[in-house]
Formats: C-alpha cells, sequence, structure tokens
C-alpha cells in the first residue's frame, strides 16, 4: 500500500504597509508662514523608496497663481526630503493580528487579505482629509487668527503641486500634505492609519493569513 506524501504548502509573508511622514525645507517654510506643522503623510511598501520619488518629482514644488500659466522653475526646497522618525509610546500599538506598531519611525500595519495597498493609501487620504494643508488656510478659525494678529495682512496661501515640464499645464494638485504634528501625535496617526484599514475592509470582517 502506497503511502501518501504530504505536501507542504508554504505560507506567503503577510503583506506589510509602512505609513511614513516626511518633511522638506518646503514643508519648513509653509509652517513658519502658517504657523502650523505642515507635513507629507504616505503610505508604501518601502518608506525609503517612495521618499526617494519625492525627491525626484520635486512634490510641491509648484505654485500656481490664478489666471497664470507662464512657463516657471520648480520652487527650491523641495527636492530634500527625509523622514521624520515617529516615536512609539508606552502603549502605542495594537497586538495581533491586526498588529499595528510604530516601528523604525515608521508605522507598519499587516494589511487584511483582500485589501491592497491603493485601497489603503485612498482610505487614509479619505480620514485625513480635514488636515490637508490647502483646506486647513481656508478654514474661518485660521483665517479670523491671522486678521487678528495682523488686520491689514494679505492672506494668500497657495496650494502646491507636482510639475511636469516648466509649465503648470498637467500640473498634479499635492493633496498628501497635511496640518500634522508628529511630534505629538504619532498615535493619534496610528489610530487613523487602523481606521482607514478597517475601513478598506468595505464592511467585510478582516482577516489575516
Amino acid at each position: 500500500m502506497k503511502s501518501r506524501s504530504n505536501k507542504v504548502v508554504a505560507q506567503r509573508p503577510r503583506r506589510v504597509a509602512e505609513c511614513y511622514v516626511a518633511a522638506c525645507s518646503g514643508t519648513a517654510r509653509l509652517t513658519g508662514e502658517i504657523g502650523f506643522p505642515v507635513v507629507h503623510v504616505g503610505v508604501s511598501c518601502d518608506a525609503q523608496k517612495a521618499i526617494a520619488k519625492l525627491n525626484i518629482k520635486q512634490h510641491g514644488s509648484g505654485t500656481l497663481w490664478p489666471g497664470s500659466f507662464q512657463p516657471l522653475e520648480p520652487q527650491p526646497g523641495w527636492a530634500d526630503w527625509g523622514l521624520f522618525q515617529l516615536e512609539a509610546g508606552v502603549e502605542t500599538g495594537f497586538p495581533p493580528p491586526c498588529g499595528a506598531v510604530i516601528q523604525d519611525g515608521v508605522i507598519r500595519l499587516p494589511l487584511p487579505s483582500g485589501v491592497t495597498l491603493t485601497e489603503l493609501r485612498e482610505q487614509l487620504s479619505g480620514a485625513l482629509s480635514r488636515l490637508r494643508f490647502q483646506d486647513f488656510v481656508r478654514q474661518p478659525r485660521w483665517l479670523e487668527a491671522q486678521s487678528a494678529s495682523d488686520p491689514f495682512a494679505k492672506i494668500v496661501v497657495h496650494p502646491r503641486y507636482i510639475l511636469r515640464g516648466n509649465s503648470f499645464r498637467g500640473a498634479r494638485l499635492v493633496t498628501d500634505l497635511v496640518v500634522l504634528d508628529p511630534s505629538q501625535d504619532a498615535a493619534r496617526l496610528l489610530w487613523i492609519v487602523v481606521g482607514a484599514c478597517l475601513a478598506a475592509c468595505d464592511g467585510r470582517l478582516p482577516r489575516w493569513k
């Protein structure tokens, strides 16, 4: 009688997303202009590679002046992006199977089965929409605060763009610059990322394999 061979099924490694915070000279300048910290929040499988792409594209280097389509050079300060090291608190983290944790300066989150990196990125963008830089500077409370400090000041803060060539035709609006203090809000961002991950499950019970 022939014995059946036991096949060992290799388990696929769990896909891990990295949510990271990055800053550059350009965001530092915006921080000084509006009085609140401005940073980039992104999601990738490799945070360092994602930041390298920000530098190649000079992410956020363009400013659109209303009614103007003249050729412009990218503004300086948007090609020195670097990782902001998030610091974990004493009780910052989620137990398995979710396992979201702040580690090596980024938020690492195992993706549930059926959830793609793009879906997580879209949900996180929606969750951070109220903190977006271009929306924050239009909020009445911020405008009133600026007017109170200087009633005659011209309060104009333009959105940021990724340029293609030397013209604003075809430029892409940057929507991932947010008003957030990563030195104080790391735990808050961790919760937001986990909430975005659960939202990406679209009502399905999340499963991690």
